[in-house]
């Protein structure tokens, strides 16, 4: 496969390298198999932060590093409201069939990676680092032998304030030109987001994308702590903060509340277009 020129300075690598190095990592990958139901396992790199010791990573990270402001977003970890909404759609028998998907804030990508297993139409995977994507999201892609994967896939990295208008301009930032993904819808039918209301500061840029991204008749699934201590983000606020403030626009409807008794209970929502 061929490679595109890449639009971020991160992103300059050419394809011998790209590929190069991909098989370098796989290579040293150890896997972990999350159950999310019986019989169902999903797929991960267990030893992400072995691997990116030979990544050269534009910016210094460690494991203990959850988010690195302005820098890093946390996308390199597995976080526990993914696992849990894994298990709600498995359980479910959630239906992605034909549907269009967006994993928001995706990290690992094991969201929309399920998704295009239950045979989604797209996924477009967005995070804030173009190497989350790039590594973690394209190994566990393999990992899990995810099919026909080129004419699917789309990837977009950077800051939630310029994604409407990458979105616009079609803009694809996946490192394979053949068969790449060149037009895609302005909207979709499903919207799935774990972990992003841990700071207040993203409940208007959460929104504000879901009512942008978010087809009329489309949803928008949530999973999160109901408490993140120490950077101010809870579900009961997000909440009023959507009544307050959106109460003619969208509607929320708790799912699932997650309890293991071992700490802080997590929520699974739904948001919908009034």
């Amino acid at each position: 496969m061929d490679c595109e020129d890449q639009h971020q300075s991160s992103q300059n690598s050419n394809c011998d390298d790209l590929k190069s190095k991909q098989e370098q990592f796989l290579q040293n990958v150890e896997s972990k198999a999350v159950k999310i139901g019986e019989n169902r396992d999903i797929l991960y790199v267990q030893n992400i932060f072995t691997i990116l010791q030979h990544a050269d990573l534009p910016f210094k990270l460690t494991e203990k590093e959850d988010i690195i402001k302005d820098i890093y977003e946390g996308g390199f970890k597995v976080w526990e409201c993914t696992i849990d909404l894994l298990s709600y759609l498995h359980k479910n028998n959630f239906d992605f069939q034909g549907k269009t998907v967006m994993d928001l804030g995706c990290g690992h990508g094991l969201l929309g990676i399920y998704a295009m297993q239950q045979g989604a139409k797209q996924v477009l995977f967005q995070d804030y680092n173009y190497e989350v994507l790039s590594i973690a999201v394209r190994l566990n892609i393999i990992l899990n032998k995810v099919p026909n994967v080129q004419e699917r896939l789309i990837y977009l990295s950077g800051e939630w304030n310029n994604l409407e208008n990458k979105i616009a301009q079609q803009i694809n930032e996946v490192g394979f030109l053949e068969n790449k993904i060149v037009q895609y819808e302005n909207q979709f039918d499903i919207l799935m987001l774990s972990e992003v209301i841990y700071n207040q500061a993203n409940y208007e840029k959460v929104t504000n994308l879901i009512y942008k991204l978010m087809k009329p008749n489309g949803i928008c699934l949530l999973a999160n702590k109901l408490y993140y201590f120490g950077v101010g983000g809870s579900m009961p606020e997000f909440k009023q903060y959507l009544q307050t403030n959106h109460s003619g626009k969208l509607q929320l409807e708790s799912l699932e509340i997650v309890n293991n008794k071992k700490g802080n209970k997590r929520e699974i929502v739904v948001v919908r277009k009034l």
